[in-house]
């Protein structure tokens, strides 16, 4: 087992071989690996916040890397006493159990001895807004981008190793034009009735894009101080997780709702299915993997509603404003054409199933967030 917090060579081998394990999952969407690197150097955000800790961990043998794991120290991320909650992600490995159990074993002691912390939660990729949670059912769908994808013998590792489910999350699709469409019909005189009481819809205006994502990063942090896992990011690093998506942003379904007062009090986030742009990227970041992806992109069979929020003081008027949202997003998905409209990643429990109406039920995915208490 080696353990590094910078080096040049483990982060190489420590990118590979998250590479061809990738590589090896149906519909995998190959990152950019350029971005992969920059995650491992010392100017990555994360690691130049106060407080913050990490650990990587590469298992091999016989000469070749088999496994790896990192373990976080959050700062932000803690309990309702203030205790500090640590984070393994980045878990990769073969399908064998004992790897699995000598890089949890590493990851979870170091962040037991080294920092105190008990209660480790699992996968988290440095924090919940750069990816987190397994895949633990819909392994056979076509993945869409930004949607966790590993092996299923992931999670079970975890919950072999003493990890339980804290929890879970679930993915529902509408599927055909038809069925969108009639999403949209059902669920129009809800916008109505949410716009006749003051409140209106508009657009994001991707003419001053870098104010408009400094709204939607107001909204979400505000809206989502009380999730499970959340920890606030700086406004340049929350634009930073759209640099990919920003150049296939459509307006109309990124609504922002008005308040009478003329401010912004809620959002809905939903983006085209940017996956096959990014795998014709092959992992590129130059002039011919963005001419892939500018191309490919044009050709939206998908759309993915991610999420919604608004601010805790409107939580009062919000009757009603998630069936408008839904209206909007459904009726500008079946005008451009799509054959899909995915829910995505809904929490058990949440409200939102509700507002699909007959499609509720039609889950596709799920997935959890694992938790180890030492």
């Amino acid at each position: 087992m080696t353990a590094f917090t910078f080096d040049r060579a483990q982060a190489e081998a420590f990118v590979r071989f998250g590479l061809e394990r990738g590589a090896t999952i149906r519909g995998w969407i190959p990152p950019i690996t350029a971005a992969l690197h920059a995650r491992m150097a010392p100017a990555y955000p994360f690691y130049g916040a106060p407080g913050n800790h990490h650990r990587h961990f590469l298992c091999t043998a016989g000469g070749r890397v088999v496994g790896r794991a990192s373990a976080f120290v959050n700062a932000k991320l803690v309990d309702r006493d203030g205790a500090p909650i640590g984070a393994v992600g980045l878990f990769e490995a073969i399908e064998d159990e004992s790897v699995s159990r000598e890089l949890l074993d590493a990851a979870t002691g170091w962040l037991a001895s080294a920092h105190g912390i008990r209660r480790i939660w699992g996968p988290i990729h440095f924090d919940i807004w750069r990816g987190y949670r397994f895949m633990t059912r819909g392994f056979e769908q076509e993945p869409f981008f930004g949607e966790p994808t590993n092996p299923p013998w992931y999670p079970e590792h975890f919950a072999r190793y003493g990890f339980s489910v804290l929890q879970t999350w679930a993915t529902r699709e509408v599927r055909g034009r038809e069925a969108i469409a009639g999403l949209a019909r059902a669920t129009e005189a809800k916008l109505r009735a949410f716009e006749a009481r003051g409140h209106r819809f508009r657009p994001l205006d991707r003419s001053r894009l870098s104010e408009e994502l400094g709204v939607l990063h107001a909204l979400t942090s505000a809206s989502f101080a009380g999730f499970l896992g959340f920890t606030p990011i700086p406004r340049e690093e929350f634009e930073g997780l759209f640099a990919i998506s920003r150049h296939a942003l459509v307006p109309e379904l990124i609504p922002i709702v008005i308040a009478p007062g003329g401010e912004p009090v809620a959002f809905a986030a939903a983006l085209p299915d940017i996956a096959p742009a990014v795998r014709a990227m092959r992992g590129g970041h130059g002039a011919l993997a963005r001419l892939r992806f500018r191309l490919t992109s044009r050709r939206t069979r998908r759309v993915v509603l991610f999420f919604g929020g608004m601010l805790p003081g409107h939580l009062r008027e919000r009757a009603g404003l998630g069936r408008a949202g839904v209206h909007l997003v459904a009726k500008h998905a079946a005008a451009l054409g799509c054959e899909t409209l995915i829910v995505a990643l809904a929490a058990s429990g949440n409200a939102s199933a509700s507002l699909m109406g007959e499609h509720r039920h039609a889950v596709t995915r799920e997935y959890a967030l694992f938790e180890l208490r030492r």
